[in-house]
């Protein structure tokens, strides 16, 4: 089976890929009926998957120092709150557009780099960029 997300050609029957560790076996949450990874919809009840799944990272790479972050979580509304709001709008889809660009180096450079000092590096460039 081939990666969708970097192409190589992985045995069958493998549920990650051996060179990136992409998922290549997704179930669908509601029938649990595999699905391809690139799959937006459930063949078998249509339920929609969303996004590809993300490759999860075959190693843990911890910079020395550097303490872990988590989100912070938003309260929940309570239920008379809730009820007081107006309904959410239907789900709307929309095409953009994104541009991603790469410095040369800067990987080999953003891992020697604490993340607050490469932060800085690339804040350096934004002056550059046309508007």
């Amino acid at each position: 089976m081939r990666c969708a997300s970097c192409g190589v050609e992985n045995p069958e029957g493998m549920k990650f890929c051996e060179e990136c560790g992409t998922t290549l076996v997704r179930v669908c949450p509601s029938c649990g009926q595999q699905v391809r990874p690139t799959a937006k919809f459930c063949g078998a009840c249509g339920t929609t998957l969303g996004a590809a799944e993300k490759p999860l990272p075959a190693k843990s790479h911890s910079l020395k120092g550097a303490t872990s972050a988590r989100k912070a979580r938003r309260p929940t509304a309570s239920p008379i709150a809730a009820k007081s709001r107006p309904a959410a709008p239907e789900a709307e889809r929309r095409q953009l557009t994104v541009m991603f660009c790469d410095l040369v180096g800067s990987t080999p450079l953003a891992e020697k780099l604490d993340p607050e000092e490469w932060r800085e590096v690339v804040q350096a460039y934004h002056p550059a960029i046309p508007g």
